[in-house]
């Protein structure tokens, strides 16, 4: 009896945590290994790493061997880093881009066919199945989703931006390791966050009247306001003992997170009552990690506090903020859909199936978002997606009043405002919100070249001392 596509993509997801572990020890990954690990047959263990190659996850060098995709694995590693956690999925591995490949192109699906079968990825081709989920009147609604509409084709409507200003924020880390002979481990996490003002005159931007800030500023600050001073680094071995391998990255995340927030609080306390809207990188509060670490409790508790000024300054400004991803692990849509429809969309991410079935300008019904594991309860939380060229993005917020209101203005500045991205991480987003990205990264680069100089010196200076007695 084949397997539900739930079944087969979580054992899917199994095998790839077991390829990395088998890889680490031997260099590649082989069938009968494969086997006497998990005790499954060897011609089972042979079609989940065929299907693992058609996904992209594993490359085939002959003999029986597989090799990890480096070049894919690096990408997830860079999800890992934003999302700290030990188990990796298979829809890290499954970028959105495969969908519009598979939207594309028939050859490929009909190539493709019994693994999307498999993993019930076949039903969003299905051209009867799509014209329901296009056409499908929704009276009311039904459960969290807002609206007559799964999906409102061309919704957003491109506005005229004049003599107005948007924000746009983002935060990064670093972790970097630094070992000094076989002694001492030095571990490193830099923190950056930035937000970037723009204005807009005549649906042009006007550089001259923006403004830029990046924290920490290692530079001259005198003229800048507000000034926020902040950590550059923080070094992880002393500060946070009892941190080890993901605690240090959940600790990197909020330490970068309140550093994020109190930039923002910042800006809006001083410039707020100009901004019509301000986009945020990521969500409004990170997903939820249930943490023990004294540390890692303190640290959230920070952050939970920060995230309850931000609001605060927000409601008291007027100032609508949204929360905006570009990849998305929720399948709220993805299951309200597969109820509704009695088909099996759930194996797979909201911005996967979205991927498949959205065009530019396209959105989503409001979806009203109820209380998260880890996460605090927050009323008024609500989100949806839209489509900006040919990104999908997550768009969360909170609302300070009219939940649909806040909703048709969020979705018509953020496609108004959108460009394609400077950088390759992304393809499009708000430009606001991809400058501040921008800048975020750049002062990341300024530091660790800065630090890492500093450290350089110091270790050659210790190293001469130890060696010519003068410790």
């Amino acid at each position: 009896m084949p397997k539900p596509p739930s079944t087969y993509a979580a054992r899917l997801s199994e095998i790839i945590n077991v390829c990395l572990d088998i890889f680490s020890r031997y260099g590649f990954v082989s069938a009968p290994i494969i086997a006497e690990k998990t005790g499954l047959s060897d011609r089972m263990v042979r079609n989940y790493l065929n299907d693992l190659v058609d996904l992209g996850v594993l490359l085939y060098v002959g003999e029986g061997r597989y090799s990890i995709n480096f070049e894919k694995l690096e990408i997830v590693s860079r999800i890992i880093g934003l999302e700290p956690r030990t188990q990796l999925s298979l829809d890290d591995f499954v970028d959105p881009n495969f969908f519009k490949l598979l939207e594309s192109s028939r050859v490929l699906r009909e190539r493709m066919k019994k693994l999307l079968d498999r993993l019930g990825w076949s039903t969003l081709f299905v051209e009867e199945v799509r014209e329901r989920i296009y056409n499908e009147h929704l009276p009311g609604g039904i459960r969290d989703l807002i609206g007559d509409r799964f999906i409102y084709r061309h919704g957003a409507r491109r506005i005229f931006l004049d003599d107005i200003y948007i924000g746009g924020s983002s935060n990064e880390y670093e972790i970097e390791n630094f070992g000094v002979s076989d002694f001492s481990v030095l571990t490193i996490t830099y923190l950056s966050s930035a937000s970037y003002i723009a204005f807009y005159k005549n649906d042009v931007l006007v550089r001259e009247k923006c403004l830029e800030r990046a924290v920490p500023d290692i530079s001259q600050f005198y003229g800048k306001e507000p000034f926020v001073p902040e950590e550059p680094f923080y070094e992880m071995t002393t500060d946070f003992p009892e941190l080890l391998g993901l605690g240090r990255k959940i600790a990197s995340r909020l330490l970068s997170q309140i550093a994020h927030y109190k930039l923002d609080i910042a800006i809006l306390e001083k410039y707020g009552d100009d901004i019509a809207v301000y986009f945020r990188e990521g969500s409004l509060f990170p997903h939820g990690y249930i943490v023990r670490a004294k540390k890692l409790v303190e640290l959230q508790r920070k952050a939970y506090d920060y995230f309850q000024k931000l609001l605060n300054v927000s409601r008291k400004k007027g100032v609508l903020i949204a929360g905006i991803s570009f990849r998305s692990y929720d399948n709220i849509f993805a299951r309200t859909l597969s109820d509704y429809l009695g088909v099996n969309l759930a194996t797979s991410s909201d911005d996967h199936v979205l991927n498949a079935l959205m065009d530019d300008g396209d959105v989503t019904a409001l979806i009203a978002r109820g209380p998260e594991k880890g996460k605090p309860t927050i009323q008024n939380w609500y989100e949806f997606y839209i489509k900006c060229h040919s990104q999908v993005l997550k768009v969360e917020f909170i609302s300070i009043g009219d939940p649909w209101g806040d909703y048709e203005k969020l979705r018509d500045f953020v496609y108004s405002s959108a460009i394609h991205s400077p950088r390759s991480k992304w393809e499009a987003g708000p430009g606001p919100l991809l400058t501040a990205n921008v800048l975020a990264a750049r002062n990341i680069s300024e530091l660790q070249r800065t630090i890492r100089g500093v450290l350089r010196a110091a270790f050659v200076d210790y190293f001469h001392k130890l060696s010519t007695g003068m410790l």
